[in-house]
């Protein structure tokens, strides 16, 4: 594997430990809200006392949350298994590429890594004696998609809401 390779595989260990991490807090929630759901001492004291109803509400949301996390962190890992497989060098951006991009609106160079499921997270990585921030993007998200399929050099313009930014991909490793 080349050195880029290394330190995508390595970015997926660390974005997998904090998926694990993220799903345990879900897990536990969930039982909380659950069992909280069901206590006896949430009999309804009257007409509009919904107490139990909300727990209820928030017990499935926290379930189902776990869920979402639980089935990305079994994929994710399968992926990690299988990725000197799997991997295959790409003259375009995919899902599980880490992109470099120029944000030429105002400037400034960053990095994202995309992700079939999941974004919003940013983790500060560490990679050839190089400390920097990678912002986790979905290929489900305007951001993501748009993205999908680029080549370097190549650029793009974003709209989300009234904004429109331009953004060059400077460059990218799967």
């Amino acid at each position: 594997m080349s050195g880029y390779q290394n330190v995508v595989l390595e970015l997926l260990k660390q974005i997998l430990a904090n998926l694990e991490k993220n799903k345990l807090m879900y897990e536990e929630l969930s039982n909380a809200a659950h069992q909280a759901a069901t206590d006896t001492e949430l009999k309804q004291e009257g007409k509009y006392d919904t107490r139990a109803i909300e727990a209820g509400y928030l017990a499935g949301a926290q379930k189902k949350r776990y869920q979402e996390l639980k089935s990305q962190y079994i994929e994710l890992q399968n992926y990690i298994l299988n990725y000197s497989d799997i991997r295959q060098d790409s003259s375009v951006i995919k899902a599980y590429s880490l992109v470099h991009l120029f944000n030429e609106d105002k400037g400034e160079k960053f990095w994202v890594f995309i992700m079939p499921h999941g974004g919003g997270d940013k983790i500060v990585f560490e990679a050839k004696e190089i400390k920097r921030e990678v912002k986790i993007v979905s290929t489900q998200s305007p951001f993501g998609k748009s993205l999908l399929n680029l080549d370097k050099g190549e650029s793009v313009e974003i709209k989300i809401g009234k904004k429109t930014d331009f953004y060059e991909v400077l460059d990218f490793y799967s």
